[in-house]
């Protein structure tokens, strides 16, 4: 078990929006960005305007606003132990 970030990217002149997993396993921490990409390309289908993040249901960061159409990528980030 490790932790990650998933980073939410924004483009290049805005700082990425982090959302933290802590204790997970890979092949989770992948599950988890890959179901946010998820939930933000329907958000861009059904012209919703804005995306509230929950990596997880015990995330502290879940509710945080995120426009999914300015959202150009998620990636998945492991954290050191002077990151996390």
């Amino acid at each position: 078990m490790s932790d990650y970030a998933l980073h939410v990217n924004f483009g290049t002149d805005e700082e990425p929006l982090r959302l933290t997993l802590t204790d997970y396993r890979p092949s989770d921490a992948e599950t988890a960005r890959q179901a946010l990409e998820r939930r933000i390309e329907h958000a861009i289908e059904l012209d919703a305007p804005v995306v509230f993040s929950a990596a997880t249901d015990d995330d502290p960061q879940a509710g945080v606003p995120i426009d999914p159409h300015r959202v150009t990528g998620v990636d998945l980030v492991a954290l050191t132990s002077d990151e996390s």
